[in-house]
């Protein structure tokens, strides 16, 4: 047996594809940003439309890290996230890093009494995410007066957790 040639077993290997590259990866979270502000401002003229008060955009919520909502309404404890690029491969709220992010985010708002209510683009083409605005802020406001962030009580339990005691079976 004769082995082939370096120019015959070049040819006979299939072509590499191309890796994703940080340029693209770049041009991918450039993308997501335009087509979450894109829908943002879709979702802002629809809550316009139904006569809501108008949420602030961008809007730091957190006391102490600098985490921003897409829409916030501060009086309600209400954050609106508006997920762009989901579509996008890699996209950041559906990969990696970027997911994880939303979701310590998350936790953070819901540990300050925060309602977290995370939309897609298509969501807010098709209507579905003003209907659910729209409903959590009446279920939010039925539940009465929100607390201040100042008045949440502090992580550390200041009440000793009552015991688990089993009753005990008598003989």
């Amino acid at each position: 047996m004769s082995t082939p040639s370096p120019a015959t077993a070049t040819k006979a290997r299939r072509p590499r594809r191309p890796r994703a590259t940080k340029q693209r990866s770049i041009i991918n979270q450039l993308e997501a940003e335009a087509e979450r502000e894109k829908y943002e401002l879709h979702l802002l003229r629809d809550i316009k439309a139904v006569r809501l008060p108008l949420p602030e955009r961008h809007a730091k919520w957190h006391p102490m890290i600098e985490y921003e909502a897409d829409l916030l309404y501060r009086r309600e404890f209400l954050i609106i996230e508006v997920d762009g690029g989901i579509h996008i491969p890699f996209g950041h709220h559906n990969f990696g890093a970027g997911y994880e992010y939303d979701r310590v985010r998350d936790a953070e708002a819901l540990c300050l009494g925060f309602t977290v209510l995370r939309v897609t683009p298509g969501m807010v083409k098709d209507g579905t995410a003003i209907d659910y605005v729209e409903r959590v802020l009446h279920a939010i406001r039925a539940r009465g007066k929100r607390i201040e962030v100042s008045e949440l009580p502090s992580t550390q339990h200041t009440q000793p957790r009552p015991s688990r005691t089993r009753n005990k079976r008598t003989a």
